[in-house]
């Protein structure tokens, strides 16, 4: 099903492309680590902030925000890409 929905995607270079910019909440990985929501026993939010619009392609950035306890534990990671292939 992924592969069908990557090729009807009109979007050129979709990995560069300002219309991921925005906020994203994470509903499905198959990552095991801290920034898909996991903190030892506990599973908690995700929310992707991707930073690229108004940015040269070397300071586009993201930040995962992982919240459990609705909130009442936070966490933050700011990271950036490497873009392995454009078309996906």
């Amino acid at each position: 099903l992924v592969a069908e929905l990557e090729s009807a995607n009109p979007t050129t270079n979709p990995t560069t492309s300002a219309k991921l910019d925005g906020s994203w909440m994470l509903v499905y990985t198959t990552n095991g680590g801290s920034s898909a929501g996991k903190l030892g026993p506990f599973v908690g939010e995700v929310e992707q902030l991707i930073r690229i619009a108004g940015r040269d392609e070397a300071d586009a950035d993201y930040i995962n925000y992982v919240r459990i306890g609705g909130g009442a534990v936070e966490g933050a990671l700011t990271a950036t890409w490497d873009v392995l292939s454009e078309d996906k």
